[in-house]
């Protein structure tokens, strides 16, 4: 009679055959690290993500003697922690940095060791880095002759040409003359496009003229919009013969 016979812990079957031959199976594994693979999607350039990795010890303490980094050609994934221990029956996490300074599809190969069985793991993780591509239309806003103490609006179309949003959270107009009417942070979604109204209140008869820029969250930029009021010389002919006699 064949018998089999489990021994405590589920560390391996011992196997009786009929002519008493010892057979034992292969160990189970004591370290595990998880996921297998992380996809972090479409992330911005600049912005930081934190990916944690979870190590499990079954059945005896782990101690981690490695974290070992490969970029795959780049320099995005980081670990500056410390190698540590986990207890019999337990998990903890570790994180990893990952920082893209450009663009483009990413990944990067993690290898944890430890001093049980297996000895390592290989863990992988994968991004596309982009930049947010805007652009605005028109790139000058000729207002005309204005009465003082009276306004102007037109109307500035920003689109976001790309497949990650952004923020434009400040605007500086050089002239306080010129203001904007949507209050900021202002969201330009993935390919999106905002309309902001720009509007002109002279103080003075004297010409106008000054440049609209926009501060981002990201590293992207928008051209800057020349601003331009009560300004025959420097501006638009047509805006400013409103007896149309050329």
């Amino acid at each position: 009679m064949k018998k089999s016979i489990l021994i405590s812990m589920n560390v391996a079957w011992l196997s009786l055959g009929c002519n008493n031959d010892v057979t034992i199976a292969e160990k189970q594994p004591v370290f595990s690290a998880s996921p297998q693979n992380t996809d972090l999607g479409t992330v911005m350039v600049g912005e930081e993500h934190i990916v944690p990795l979870r190590l499990a010890s079954l059945y005896s303490d782990l101690q981690v003697i490695g974290v070992e980094v490969q970029n795959i050609m780049g320099n995005y994934c980081f670990y500056t922690g410390s190698l540590p221990t986990v207890a019999a029956g337990t998990n903890l996490e570790i994180e990893i940095s990952y920082l893209p300074e450009v663009a483009g599809l990413h990944q990067c190969k993690i290898t944890i060791q430890g001093d049980t069985e297996p000895p390592e793991h290989e863990l992988m993780i994968f991004a596309h880095a982009v930049t947010p591509n805007l652009q605005a239309y028109p790139n000058v806003l000729d207002f005309g002759m204005v009465e003082v103490g009276e306004s102007e609006a037109m109307t500035l179309s920003i689109h976001n040409d790309s497949s990650i949003s952004t923020d434009i959270t400040s605007f500086n107009l050089g002239d306080s003359q010129f203001s904007i009417l949507q209050p900021t942070p202002i969201t330009l979604e993935a390919e999106s496009t905002a309309l902001l109204t720009v509007e002109f209140t002279p103080t003075s008869e004297s010409a106008a003229d000054s440049t609209l820029t926009a501060l981002l969250d990201s590293p992207a930029a928008i051209q800057s919009i020349e601003l331009i009021g009560n300004n025959c010389a420097l501006g638009n002919p047509s805006v400013y013969d409103v007896d149309a006699d050329g």
